[in-house]
């Protein structure tokens, strides 16, 4: 009797431990897919990446799921991940296919800034249907020499 009443318990324990909300709930707002708009300094002066919406639908978009897992493309390959938002810093890690990114893209810039995102935990905000990930740039990545040194990268939520 004694072993049957110390299992109860002890199964209590554990399914009120696995209860307990430790975890963090991720912002709603960042749910469903992004299109990339372009990327800006911090006074507003936008770049378009090519290819842009209208040449191409998938490219540069990120989908982020309740599972927090995340799924994107760039101008050439599929991009995969996991993600999570804390404070609103966006923390993320990724992976790519390997393909070439197409002759006269912004896909290498793209993804240089992706890395360069999730690297830094990115600090983000979500206003009116637009996700702003703000960013520093890397010292180390060629890719971004274009770039100014910090500013942030638009994406207009898709419906």
């Amino acid at each position: 009797m004694e072993i049957k009443t110390f299992l109860a318990l002890l199964l209590l324990v554990i399914v009120g431990c696995s209860c307990s909300k430790t975890d963090k709930e991720i912002d709603p707002m960042l749910y469903g897919t992004w299109r990339l708009v372009g990327v800006s300094d911090m006074e507003g002066h936008l770049k378009e990446l090519k290819p842009n919406e209208k040449e191409c639908d998938l490219c540069y978009s990120i989908t982020f799921k309740q599972d927090n897992t995340l799924k994107g493309y760039t101008s050439f390959n599929e991009v995969m991940g996991i993600y999570r938002a804390d404070n609103n810093k966006l923390i993320f890690t990724f992976g790519h296919t390997k393909k070439s990114e197409k002759i006269d893209s912004d896909g290498d810039l793209y993804l240089a800034l992706m890395y360069n995102l999730s690297a830094n935990k990115a600090d983000y905000r979500v206003e009116n249907k637009q996700l702003y990930l703000y960013y520093k740039k890397n010292k180390k990545s060629i890719k971004t020499d274009s770039l100014p040194n910090e500013g942030y990268v638009l994406f207009n939520k898709k419906m």
